[in-house]
């Protein structure tokens, strides 16, 4: 007689959909988060904003959305993002150019760290250190 055992529970998991739908719930608890700014409100409310701020709100679709931030030589930039599946797990790209991101504090760390190595003036690791004090 076979050795059969029963599992007492089994984990199913998670549908695409709702990994999408997770990683968004998530995004969207951000401070940074703005549901109902067009890029305009965004500019608006970042012209006064000291450098290495960023808010991001929703883009032309669902999984879309458009990071915003005040640059460390005070222009205000802009980058596409979108959550995709990576290896069954969902990420963020930066405009489908580079990435995977865990989340929008890392993607906007790794914009300001290739604006300061493409324009200079700032150290990485300088960045790195505001970077660090201003998420925590």
């Amino acid at each position: 007689m076979k050795n059969s055992i029963k599992p007492i529970f089994t984990v199913k998991e998670a549908s695409q959909d709702e990994k999408l739908l997770g990683f968004e719930a998530k995004l969207k608890a951000h401070p940074a988060w703005r549901g109902n700014n067009s890029l305009s409100e965004n500019i608006r409310e970042l012209s006064e904003s000291d450098p290495l701020s960023f808010v991001f709100s929703p883009g032309s679709d669902r999984y879309h959305y458009v990071l915003s931030y005040v640059a460390p030589d005070l222009q205000i930039k802009h980058k596409n993002m979108r959550i995709v599946l990576c290896k069954s797990e969902a990420k963020l790209l930066n405009g489908g150019a580079s990435g995977p991101f865990d989340s929008v504090d890392h993607l906007f760390f790794v914009c300001l760290k290739a604006f300061a190595i493409y324009f200079g003036g700032i150290q990485a690791e300088e960045l790195e250190n505001v970077f660090n004090q201003n998420v925590a």
